[in-house]
């Protein structure tokens, strides 16, 4: 099994909508691979709902709480990123010997690096959700609960919770 580490802005856009791309590539990682995170990451995501979304921090945290992930720790990589204050987030990935970044931070693209493999959610599930025929088939069948309820316009649920 495949480990994935997950950045802040792919946490934070399967969280504020359940029914994007983010989510997608999010729900498959934690249902076919394994899903690991940093403190940084968990630290970030909260600052960035609190400021953003407030009435979303709550949810954020039973969300958390809800999710079976390994915490990796912060190990020097010798790696430079661009903004230093990635680079936690690049040395635990480094450290861990994660398999791929799963990430749309420019700055973690931009690196030349062999492994780990830097995907951004869409590249991820097309890697993952490709079928025999070449086209790409969104519809997972892995399903986990995200913490707040979207509808499309007829008012049917896509996702609920909260």
């Amino acid at each position: 099994m495949k480990s994935v580490l997950i950045d802040t802005n792919v946490l934070v856009s399967a969280l504020v909508f359940p029914a994007g791309v983010a989510a997608q590539a999010f729900r498959h990682v934690a249902a076919e691979q394994r899903l690991a995170l940093t403190q940084q990451v968990i630290d970030e995501s909260s600052d960035v709902v609190g400021r953003k979304w407030p009435h979303l921090l709550g949810a954020l945290d039973r969300f958390l709480a809800g999710l079976e992930y390994d915490l990796l720790p912060i190990a020097a990589s010798g790696m430079v990123i661009r903004d230093a204050t990635d680079q936690p987030i690049l040395d635990a990935a480094i450290g861990a010997s994660v398999d791929v970044i799963l990430t749309g931070d420019k700055d973690f693209h931009d690196l030349i690096i062999a492994h780990p493999k830097v995907m951004t959610p869409r590249t991820y599930l097309d890697s993952k959700l490709r079928t025999g025929d070449g086209t790409v088939s969104y519809n997972s069948a892995t399903e986990i609960a995200f913490p707040c309820s979207r509808r499309d316009w007829r008012g049917a649920v896509l996702y609920q919770g909260c």
